[in-house]
């Protein structure tokens, strides 16, 4: 019976030797032999357990316990494995009962057990932690918010752009559910060249045919029969706002019901049949009847409408550009659309150099056209010094002067007299001033936060700067000292400037400026923390957040760390790409 033990020595050699595979063939042999069970299937546990074949080192330690289950050895390796492949509770659980079986007086065995007793709790504790840290990842949070209260950001999201809707759809399979799940989503449909037709029964489906917008834009493929007829399908009853982008309105709304069609054509009277416009309106419904308001009215280059029919059809616009579509004669027809749309909100004209300003007698126009609620104007290529003054903007936000041929002197002037108490952003580009015109008007533009004066000419930008980086005229005083008042300043709210493209713009007046600035703004702040009332009579003074200076050749590059010290944003570029390519 002793025959087994030459194998059992051979396999012990080769395990030390690190020859595993032949390990278990001679364990396996002595086994074979009649070897001791609890001996060899010990060792050849240990030797599975270096191969990483932990369910054959397990059936071995299993086969210890059941040949001799008084003895700790068999408990303390199937310890050892299951802390290995992270089964806690039955580490735990066995290396408890090898500390029962350990004998009183092998004090080193015990601190052993006792020791790796330790580590399967840290591990076990470890392992809880990041299974923890994990769940906190993978859970879903927003499943667990209230329906309304999703529905609210889910709504302003698409508020903000309605196509974001696809996004959403798309984030997992909960927001997918929810957003088909509600037809509300889908009640605004975008039609263009990227497959209308599926697109248009998409939305009806999940939109459950209550489409509420409907734009249809510049490359929709409206000469299409397939796409018409499809067009042709969806519930126009439910529609409240319509949109078209640079499309000859008669061409696509033939292919509306006849009703809304010819609600919004008659509202469009004296309009070139081929030629294309841009247009938003909202509809209203009485019974079959529609009535459509056109709210965005946008004409693009060289169409030449009847404007006196469309002063007498279009009286309620929000929104108006008006681009290279106005004759040399039109000047009365403008001012009497103007007038004829009192509640404009925004308003840009271009190209527009009349060769009359005469106005005919059957027109009783205003001299002073009032538009309360226009925030927003933009003037380019036109003339801005016959046009502003005409106007009377008491709610003026943004105005903006562009490719001016005739110098904006009496234009800026009326500013002062005008809307300079609400202007917030005044921006100059490609058109001639004086420099003390426009040091006039920022002296009153209290609430300006954007200012952008670029490529005005030489000798305009720099000599503006200058007259900023100092007190206004009327104010100037000595040097304050601490603890003195803050001075009046030019422009106190103003945040962010732009003086690109001047040839004359140089580093020293920017350097001032910005001083000049933070000084005047810290002297402002400490003014109301004392909360003396020195401080309330001038408006606290804003430090500049965003500096563009890009195509000014003459600021010197030592200046720039400096000022991107001072001001979180500095754009400095001296030359395109183009340009230096060329020049190198």
């Amino acid at each position: 019976m002793s025959d087994w033990k030459g194998p059992f020595k051979r396999g012990v050699s080769s395990f030390r030797a690190g020859n595993y595979e032949d390990a278990v063939t001679r364990f396996s042999e002595a086994l074979e032999l009649g070897g001791d069970v609890c001996t060899v299937c010990d060792a050849r546990a240990a030797v599975y357990q270096k191969l990483g074949k932990l369910k054959e080192a397990l059936r071995d330690s299993k086969s210890v316990i059941d040949s001799q289950p008084g003895r700790w050895q068999g408990y303390a390796r199937s310890a050892r494995l299951f802390l290995q492949i992270k089964k806690f509770d039955a580490a735990s659980r066995m290396v408890e009962l090898a500390l029962e079986r350990v004998p009183p007086e092998q004090s080193g065995r015990r601190d052993e057990m006792v020791a790796l007793q330790a580590e399967i709790r840290s591990a076990h504790d470890e392992a809880t932690q990041e299974a923890d840290r994990l769940a906190s990842l993978r859970a879903y949070h927003f499943g667990k918010l209230p329906v309304e209260i999703a529905h609210t950001m889910f709504s302003k999201v698409l508020a903000e752009d309605h196509a974001f809707v696809v996004t959403l759809a798309r984030v997992c399979k909960n927001w997918r559910a929810s957003i088909l799940g509600t037809p509300a989503y889908w009640g605004t449909l975008v039609l263009s060249n990227h497959s209308p037709k599926r697109k248009i029964k998409t939305w009806k489906e999940r939109s459950k045919n209550r489409i509420r917008e409907l734009a249809i834009l510049q490359h929709y493929p409206h000469d299409s029969p397939a796409h018409n007829e499809e067009l042709r399908t969806i519930p126009i009853k439910h529609v409240r706002v319509l949109r078209l982008e640079e499309l000859p309105p008669t061409t696509v709304l033939r292919e509306l019901p006849l009703s809304l069609a010819h609600t919004v054509i008659q509202s469009l009277g004296g309009w070139p049949e081929l030629r294309p416009l841009s247009l938003r309106g909202e509809i209203d419904w009485e019974g079959n009847v529609p009535t459509f308001r056109c709210r965005e009215f946008t004409v693009g280059q060289y169409s030449r409408p009847d404007w006196s029919e469309l002063s007498s059809r279009l009286k309620d616009l929000r929104s108006c550009t008006l681009d290279t579509c106005l004759g040399d004669q039109d000047w009365p027809h403008l001012l009497w659309f103007l007038h004829s749309n009192p509640a404009l909100e925004q308003l840009s004209v271009a190209t527009f150099y009349p060769t009359s300003y005469d106005i005919p007698d059957d027109r009783e126009i205003p001299p002073t056209i009032t538009l309360p609620r226009l925030s927003e104007l933009r003037l380019t290529s036109t003339i801005p010094e016959r046009l502003f003054p005409l106007l009377n903007l008491p709610s003026l936000k943004s105005l903006y002067f562009v490719l001016c041929r005739v110098t904006l002197n009496s234009a800026l002037q009326h500013i002062t007299s005008g809307p300079a108490s609400t202007l917030t952003t005044l921006s100059i580009q490609s058109a001639s001033f004086l420099p003390e015109t426009l040091l006039s008007v920022l002296a009153t533009t209290t609430a300006l936060e954007t200012l952008h004066i670029i490529a005005v000419g030489i000798n305009t930008a720099n000599a503006v700067l200058e007259g900023i980086s100092r007190p206004p005229v009327a104010f100037a005083t000595a040097t304050p000292q601490a603890g003195t008042p803050p001075l009046q300043v030019y422009c106190p709210a103003l945040r962010h400037l732009d003086c690109s493209h001047n040839q004359d713009v140089k580093g020293g007046p920017l350097v001032r400026l910005v001083k000049w600035r933070l000084a005047e703004a810290e002297r402002s702040t400490a003014a109301r923390s004392e909360g003396d009332g020195s401080g309330g009579a001038v408006q606290p003074v804003q430090r500049l957040e965003t500096l563009e200076i890009d195509g000014c050749p003459l600021v010197d590059p030592a200046i720039l760390p400096w000022l991107r010290e001072k001001v979180p944003v500095v754009s400095c570029v001296y030359q395109s790409k183009k340009a230096a390519g060329w020049k190198r």
